[in-house]
């Protein structure tokens, strides 16, 4: 992968910052308001209620200010109605990729070091311990999770969406052996699943099928699982079938070299279009996957050439995903390559997230201008298309044509915006991206 140029990086000053812009305290503390009960089931609806008033508690006046990483995150101003997004997302999240992904986003807005993406997401080389404390994303996911069945979600016709739930299975089950018990089932039956010929594991029971989006909902539980369970091989496991999957799926070139097939399988199922929000999904994943490799000591020091080697993947996902945007709007297109398919929030808003995720993790390779200004102008436009109610628009622009059909609220869109507004503040507060922040602050 070729390095990038001094003039290609983005350039950020660490100065203090002492600049008076007011913003509404009903944006979400990342230092999250903690619920102690010692039974996870009987607090969950008194929880619930409590949570409410912490949303729409009274404004206040707050300054931004880089004393240290707290700090900022909690007078930043994201410039969207969090609670209304959040709103949104719960109402119309109710498959298991929905749920998980509001999970993740909730734990990036609320409670950030708990992410994977958080400064120290292993303290002591060990998954957040969560004792008699229930964070937010914990609160919502709880009782979602199938205790009882092989899978952690049920009436699923995929292998890999109720693992997608693994992760938060595993968080929210510390000390709570039936959340553990399932959580290791889900991994039997994924790892039991039938396999394509290169060892990828089949999305479906009943068909060989290697899908884009699978990689993304199973690799970061697999990885996860390794840690908790201080089980090397299922991080390991997790990589390989992210390069399984990649041998299978992604284009090697022409005008979509880089990007990944929807889905190979048979021919009345296969897929060979780049569809955004799968190869979104799936960067994404791989995103997940080498964090956590890179923050738990063991696999650090073991796998770092793994490290790399998923950067490079994700990169050539990204770079390829946003050659290919909307020049005016920075939106992506439905399907890559093709200017005719709808503009897409949803993928727009979790490659943006991406974006200053890695940029802020690998500055190296991913802190480049191109890719920095490609995620300002998509976040910008992102954040004028949202409704009063909290409701992103879908498709922002297309004329005529509905993405994939759909009409109603697009539960991941909602998600994947609280994530884009999660990496914004944190590419931000880690000075990434603060000069950027101020310039905006500046001209609004």
């Amino acid at each position: 992968m070729a390095d990038a140029s001094s003039d290609d990086k983005s350039r950020t000053t660490k100065r203090e910052v002492d600049r008076n812009m007011a913003i509404s305290s009903d944006q979400p503390r990342p230092e999250s308001t903690y619920l102690r009960w010692s039974s996870l089931p009987l607090y969950i609806g008194v929880a619930a209620v409590l949570m409410g008033f912490y949303l729409v508690k009274p404004t206040t006046v707050l300054t931004l200010n880089t004393t240290s990483y707290e700090i900022c995150a909690t007078t930043f101003d994201y410039g969207l109605p969090i609670a209304a997004i959040i709103s949104q997302a719960t109402r119309y999240s109710h498959q298991a990729w929905e749920i998980s992904a509001l999970f993740e986003a909730k734990m990036q807005i609320y409670d950030p070091d708990r992410s994977v993406f958080g400064r120290i997401p292993f303290p002591d080389g060990r998954p957040p311990s969560l004792g008699l404390r229930l964070d937010e994303a914990s609160l919502y996911v709880a009782n979602l999770i199938d205790v009882k069945g092989k899978s952690l979600f049920p009436d699923e016709d995929t292998t890999s969406a109720p693992a997608s739930l693994g992760i938060a299975a595993l968080m929210t089950g510390q000390g709570w052996k039936p959340q553990m018990e399932s959580a290791s089932k889900q991994r039997e039956t994924l790892l039991a699943g039938s396999r394509f010929q290169n060892g990828a594991i089949s999305n479906h029971a009943d068909r060989l099928e290697v899908s884009s989006r699978a990689i993304g909902q199973f690799a970061p539980f697999l990885a996860y699982y390794g840690v908790v369970y201080e089980d090397s091989e299922s991080i390991s496991e997790a990589v390989r079938q992210i390069e399984h999957h990649r041998d299978v799926l992604m284009i090697p070139d022409g005008s979509g070299k880089g990007m990944w097939k929807n889905l190979e399988g048979p021919p009345r199922f296969a897929d060979a279009r780049p569809w955004s929000v799968s190869n979104a999904v799936a960067a994404f994943g791989m995103a997940q996957v080498r964090s956590i490799i890179a923050a738990w000591p063991k696999s650090n020091s073991s796998m770092r050439a793994k490290v790399d080697s998923l950067d490079k993947y994700v990169f050539e996902i990204l770079t390829a995903a946003v050659s290919d945007h909307d020049k005016e709007s920075g939106l992506l297109h439905e399907q890559l390559g093709d200017e005719t398919s709808s503009l897409m929030s949803s993928s727009t808003a979790l490659f943006a997230a991406i974006v200053y995720r890695m940029a802020s993790i690998n500055a190296d390779v991913f802190a480049r201008n191109k890719l920095l200004q490609w995620a300002h102008n998509a976040r910008r436009t992102l954040s004028k298309s949202i409704g009063s109610d909290g409701a992103l628009d879908r498709s922002p622009g297309s004329v005529g044509t509905k993405p994939h059909g759909k009409t109603a609220v697009d539960p991941e869109a909602q998600s994947y915006l609280l994530m884009l507004a999660a990496a914004w503040r944190d590419c931000v507060c880690n000075g990434m991206c603060l000069e950027a922040y101020l310039q905006e602050k500046e001209v609004s």
